[in-house]
């Protein structure tokens, strides 16, 4: 136990990025990790987990970017739980492209997916992102093909 004022070796990772002026004030500056650049754009990840989260075959949803090789800025990967009742096989996975293509800016659309049983969340209700550093490190991915409007299913 620390007296209230032995903050030395403390810290809180928020999420949040701040900054302190010269008189000591904190400033919030940005939320981290709630947006990615994609194709000079920024995607805001909130907005795509909601549209995805509007298909009924969606139960839970996840968006963040990852990078590619040889490619600039992070690409749109979406963690998705489906809906109680829905599987692999009976996943309506041309509905949900064409939702997406639909309701979502073409930079802002993932180009991959990965389906889990269930999301991890942090002891404050975050969710977790250790799956997510890098695709090559998933098993499980289905890739959007954007002219064809359907998902298709990828094995690495």
């Amino acid at each position: 136990m620390r007296a209230e004022t032995d903050f030395g070796n403390s810290w809180f990772r928020s999420g949040d990025m701040l900054r302190v002026d010269s008189d000591g004030r904190v400033y919030f500056v940005d939320r981290l990790g709630d947006t990615f650049r994609w194709k000079s754009e920024n995607v805001s990840t909130n907005e795509v987990s909601d549209v995805l989260g509007q298909h009924p075959h969606i139960a839970e949803v996840n968006v963040y970017g990852v990078t590619i090789p040889n490619a600039d800025g992070r690409c749109g990967m979406a963690t998705i739980v489906l809906a109680d009742g829905i599987n692999e096989e009976t996943a309506d996975f041309r509905g949900l492209a064409t939702h997406v293509l639909e309701n979502l800016p073409g930079y802002a659309v993932p180009y991959f997916m990965r389906i889990t049983p269930q999301l991890d969340y942090t002891g404050t209700l975050k969710i977790t992102l250790s799956l997510c550093s890098n695709i090559y490190s998933l098993r499980e991915h289905f890739l959007i093909d954007v002219n064809a409007t359907y998902f298709l299913a990828m094995w690495f």
